[in-house]
């Protein structure tokens, strides 16, 4: 795509306009519009407007977004973005856990004298940073998937700016997905006490610097992504880990931290125009390895369903392991 081509433009009333000219388009059009202008004025800069039952207001707008030479009316845009959202769950499962068991877990201490209850409150607590890293994502993901941000500290012009803030939102979004795989690796290696096999004792979990030993024996020990894992425990992440977004995701992120961010596809539009060959059979078009942003959003939301599933068998397992030893029994404690 040439630097002169448009990434993204409005059509108002059958006419098409850049995105710089947006407040020209309205004012051109503003009979048609008598009935929403103050709406359409408000429109670049606030989705506000646009909340509950007021998207019906737009319903029949003649104002369409045109991305990819496709044409997609302005209603559609934001009912599209709902629908974006609903099919992303939130790991519920992971969230609240040192709360809800918080009373028994004080009782049976108490009681028992047991210091594996540091086990299952550092478990629950690595499950909480999940979940909160799992939403933090999830928001992003979400602004990577929007063609058009509304209020954006960049000037509209030709669309490019609105490619690059979504790369930025997809990139975060890529390298917290790649965490949130890390934290419930961390649930389970300590969840089921796999450090003890270099030795470390329960007792290093009630200090911040006991904390550091113990995560650190869980980092990289090979060249393989799963290493980590205990290996006693590979079957409940197998499934995950044979699966293409699973790959394509860590892919992405390894990009990301040691090539600075990915090529998208667009993103770069200044570069040569010239296609460079020589009798190496090098081509300057061909080596720039370029991806489309879409795709990759549509990866990355399988990814995000796919470790929800991940992160609930976690938490059944885990909650099983404890019970099972009787730490934890889910049982109503009455003082």
């Amino acid at each position: 795509m040439g630097a002169d081509e448009d990434l993204m433009m409005f059509e108002v009333c059958g006419t098409r306009y850049k995105l710089s000219e947006y407040n020209v388009a309205v004012e051109a059009h503003k009979d048609e519009f008598r009935d929403s202008l103050s709406l359409l004025n408000e429109f670049p800069y606030t989705v506000k407007s646009f909340q509950g039952d007021a998207i019906e207001q737009i319903k029949n707008a003649a104002i369409s977004i045109v991305y990819k030479q496709e044409k997609i009316s302005l209603y559609s845009f934001i009912k599209g973005l709902r629908a974006f959202e609903e099919q992303l769950p939130l790991s519920d499962e992971t969230n609240g856990l040192e709360v809800e068991n918080n009373l028994e877990l004080a009782v049976r201490h108490i009681a028992d004298k047991n210091d594996y209850h540091s086990v299952v409150i550092e478990t629950f607590r690595i499950l909480q940073d999940f979940h909160f890293l799992n939403a933090t994502a999830r928001w992003a993901l979400i602004e990577a998937h929007r063609i058009l941000h509304f209020h954006s500290v960049l000037i509209w012009c030709n669309g490019w700016e609105q490619l690059w803030t979504r790369a930025t939102w997809l990139n975060n979004a890529i390298i917290m997905y790649d965490s949130c795989f890390d934290k419930l690796i961390q649930a389970v290696w300590i969840g089921t006490e796999s450090y003890r096999e270099n030795k470390i004792g329960r007792e290093s979990l009630i200090t911040p610097e006991g904390l550091e030993v113990v995560y650190k024996k869980c980092w990289h020990r090979s060249d393989k992504r799963f290493s980590r894992i205990p290996s006693p425990y590979l079957h409940l992440f197998e499934e995950f880990q044979k699966t293409d977004y699973e790959i394509a995701v860590s892919n992405y992120a390894q990009r990301i931290k040691h090539r600075g961010g990915m090529r998208y596809a667009g993103m770069f539009p200044f570069g040569q125009t010239w296609n460079y060959a020589n009798k190496n059979e090098y081509d300057s078009f061909n080596t720039r390895n370029e991806i489309d942003i879409d795709e990759v959003v549509d990866t990355v939301k399988d990814y995000h369903i796919g470790i929800c599933k991940l992160a609930s068998r976690i938490v059944v397992f885990l909650m099983e392991e404890f019970k099972k030893h009787g730490y934890l029994t889910g049982e109503d404690i009455h003082l």
